[in-house]
This record gives structure tokens, sequence and C-alpha cells, in this order.
């Protein structure tokens, strides 16, 4: 028994080293050298050692792991974050330039113009260890969706790095960026090259009480018969738009999990009738990244003066612009029946998971 639990240990330890390893390489080649110094060797402290006879080596190990991790309260705030600041401002106010969008006062002017200048030459806008930084900080965002209970918004992130890219290549100026807008609706939109459509057999927009009731309502008046159909038109869950405000809206009326994973500017529902009398459900709507979002964090002090940090949805519109992030058509499809208690008992009550309930209690005691 204490053999099988040696191994598993020392399994579990490579692994945790391996993905750590991964971690720091991202850091590297998101232009984060200092930072990435500082993880090397958390690899190094987590690799198990070789044998019983190493056991200094192994206690040596643990008080640098824990050197390590106690001193990133220090290395994050004053080198990782302004590193990470200084890679993501960059590219972001670069696709600004080329989106012909106002940029920020904090952004480098010639970071600008060179977007710009891209957008003239229909130019690559990123280099290829760019599109590598950003396609692993994707992965990174992906990872905390699952770690928070999101698995949905996880899945469509990681998926737009993993989508064959649609351009065509003499795609203009004026296609690239429609892939920004894809879902907007607009004349630029229609433009915009989306991938092969994916469809999911899953009812997770029930979670949401603004589907429930939608769909209640949809079946009083869809007719009897084999093959109707009724559309419902779109259907929305950030109240108010797509900014931050918006999803705390939803967290609080509804479900944060179904708007940050569906609200899209295309979302919408559609009802069809079964031979068997039940109906099949369709939510759909385009996933992308709008040009003209971010998640503003704040002004932080560095070492190298005041850093202005984001989280940009702007960059990961820049790889699609590029062709290495890409839009496509989603598809969620299910079936329900006329007495599913969802659609009327509980139509107006929205599922909360257990980080989402604590969540939505603390947005209602902050008021």
């Amino acid at each position: 028994m204490r053999a099988a639990l040696h191994v598993a240990l020392r399994v579990a330890r490579i692994a945790a080293a391996l993905g750590w390893a991964a971690f720091t390489a991202w850091l590297f080649v998101y232009d984060m050298p200092l930072s990435g110094l500082h993880a090397l060797l958390g690899v190094w402290a987590l690799w198990p050692s070789r044998a019983h006879a190493a056991r200094v080596a192994g206690a040596v190990r643990v008080v640098a792991a824990v050197a390590i991790v106690g001193t990133s309260v220090v290395t994050v705030p004053l080198i990782g974050l302004p590193e990470y600041a200084a890679t993501t401002n960059r590219l972001h106010c670069r696709t600004l330039g080329f989106m012909g969008k106002r940029a920020s006062a904090d952004c480098d002017p010639e970071e600008v113009a060179r977007g710009a200048s891209a957008s003239r030459r229909n130019a690559s806008l990123f280099t290829a260890r760019e599109r590598l930084g950003v396609h692993g900080f994707n992965h990174v965002l992906a990872l905390g969706g699952l770690a928070v209970g999101l698995p949905e918004v996880a899945w469509e992130t990681a998926a737009m790095s993993w989508t064959p890219d649609p351009l065509p290549a003499d795609a203009s100026v004026d296609v690239r960026r429609a892939q920004c807008r894809a879902s907007y609706g607009d004349a630029a939109s229609r433009r915009a090259a989306l991938a092969e459509p994916v469809a999911i057999d899953s009812d997770f927009p029930m979670r949401s009480a603004r589907v429930r009731t939608a769909v209640a309502r949809g079946l009083v008046g869809l007719p009897e018969r084999a093959g109707a159909q009724r559309s419902l038109g779109e259907i929305h869950f950030a109240y108010g738009g797509t900014d931050n405000v918006a999803y705390t809206q939803a967290l609080v009326n509804d479900s944060a999990r179904v708007a940050l994973a569906l609200e899209v500017g295309d979302s919408r529902l559609a009802l069809a009738r079964r031979a068997d009398g039940d109906a099949d459900v369709t939510w759909t709507g385009t996933i992308h990244y709008p040009g003209d979002d971010i998640a503003f964090v704040g002004t932080i002090p560095t070492l190298w003066g005041p850093r202005v940090l984001r989280v940009s949805e702007t960059v990961f519109c820049g790889m699609q612009v590029d062709g290495a992030m890409n839009p496509f058509v989603l598809t969620h499809r299910w079936t329900v029946s006329e007495d599913d208690p969802r659609l009327w008992r509980d139509s107006g009550v929205s599922e909360r998971g257990l980080l989402e309930s604590a969540a939505w209690a603390f947005a209602m005691a902050a008021g």
C-alpha cells in the first residue's frame, strides 16, 4: 500500500511539474521573462527526487517551493502583472489601430500606427510568437473557466483557438474586420467568414429563467401538427448589453453562467413540433469576440510607473483578424414535453451551481 501511494504521489508531482512547465513556457512566449524565470524555479521544486537517498534534496525542494509561493505575493503584483499588462496593452492598441477605432489615452502611438499600417497593407497584425502567446492565454482563461464552474464558456473559448481558419487567402481588410462583428446582424457582419457550424445535444440554456419562460410561452402558440415550427426571436441574458454591469445584472436576475456562454448579438430560440407531441428546441448564436469590448481592471502601480491592467477581448478580435481564432455558429438542441416542470412550475427560476449561488448571494448582500 505504501509503495502504491508513493508511486501515485510521484506521478501526481510529475503531472503537476509538467503542467507548471507548460505555464512557464507560456510566460516566456507572452514576453514575461522575469515571471518565467521565477516560475521555472517552481518546476524544479515540483519535480520529485529519484530515490529515497535524495531526502535532503527533497527537503530543500520543499523549502524552495514554500519560498517561491511566499515570494509570489511580491513578485506577481510588482513583476508579473506589469509584464502581462505591457504585452496585452501592446496587442490591444495595435488591434485598435487596425480596426480604425479610437485608441485610449494609455495606448502607445507607435503600436496604434503599426496596426493602422497593417490595415493599409492588408498584412498580418500579430507575429507568430504573439499569436502563440495569445492562444496560450486563451487556454489559461479556459482552464480558469473550468475551475470556477463555467465549462460551457471554457469550451467555447478553447474551441475558437482550434477551429480551422475560414478566411480566404485573399480576404480583404473589410472581411477581416468583419470577423469581430460576426453576430451583430448588420451589413458588416454579413461579410464575416464563419467556420463550420457546431451543434450540441444539450439543454444547458434551460438553466436560464428567460429561456424557460420563452419556451413555455412559445409552446402555447405552437400548432399540434408534427413538423410545425415557431421562431421565438432573439433572446438575451445580459440585460442592457454585454458589458460588465450587464453581466452583473444577469447574475442577479437570471443565470450568469448562461449569459457568459450565450450572450451574443444574434442569440435566438426556435421550436419544432415532434410526431410524439413533444417539441424540439434550438438555441442558435454566433460565437466570436467583439472588437470593442474589454474588461477594464484599473491602473496599477509598478516599478516602471503606473500601468493599465485589462483583460482585453480586443486582443482576441485581433486574432480573428489574422484567422488565428475563428467565429462559428453554435446550436444547442434539446427536447421538452408539455408537462416538463421547468416550463410551468419553475419557469421563472434559474438554476445556479454552488459557485454561482455564492456569487449571487454576495451580489445581493452588496446591494
